[in-house]
């Protein structure tokens, strides 16, 4: 199966029962399908401390995990053909019909542009990186620190689990170069629609 086969027309889109819906938008804005209020001045005073001072009641009172994923696991298929491997936060490992996806890779310690400062883990991946099986592609959904770590990223382009994948990283046409930003060199980089 070919990684174009992931992106088929609405008629095949019925394997589930149900039909995935487009995304609606205003111009080159999208329009969220249910009101919402967003913020406004009283917000700031309900908000502000336990954003600013509210550290503790954020983090786990005990250690999280060890959590660990067996890398012979990804040495069968998945039975039904869908296997979704949680590695913390943002990232997940999708097998879909034989096609091996990871989605928002971050690897690293701090969700952030340095790594002695900003959002720590609360634990470690369940897999190490250098343990991941064969990858068909690199999902990156949008360039926040917490959704694309860029030590991850400066580890992947070399994996030898992503030499075969052509093109590796799958980006939203939305990303302005979020590799280049994060200096990695020859990322090998491709756009797909935003759906």
């Amino acid at each position: 199966m070919s990684l174009g086969n992931l992106y088929q027309d609405d008629a095949n889109q019925m394997r589930l029962g149900m039909r995935l819906m487009r995304a609606k938008q205003n111009g080159k804005k999208y329009v969220n399908p249910v009101p919402a209020k967003v913020g406004g001045l009283s917000l700031i005073f309900k908000v502000g401390p336990r954003f600013f001072l509210g550290a503790a009641a954020r983090s786990p009172k005990h250690s999280l995990g060890p959590f660990h994923t067996d890398p012979g696991v990804f040495a069968t298929s998945p039975y039904s053909g869908l296997r979704i491997t949680w590695m913390g936060h943002s990232t997940s490992l999708v097998e879909i019909d034989g096609i091996r996806l990871l989605i928002d890779p971050v690897w690293d310690e701090r969700a952030a542009p340095m790594q002695w400062a900003g959002p720590k883990r609360f634990f470690s991946a369940p897999l190490a990186l250098q343990d991941l099986p064969t990858i068909d592609a690199v999902v990156i959904s949008h360039d926040h620190y917490d959704h694309l770590g860029a030590g991850t990223i400066r580890q992947l382009v070399n994996m030898p689990q992503l030499q075969n994948a052509r093109p590796p990283f799958l980006r939203s046409q939305s990303l302005q170069k979020p590799a280049s930003r994060r200096r990695v060199t020859n990322p090998r980089v491709s756009n797909r629609p935003s759906v």
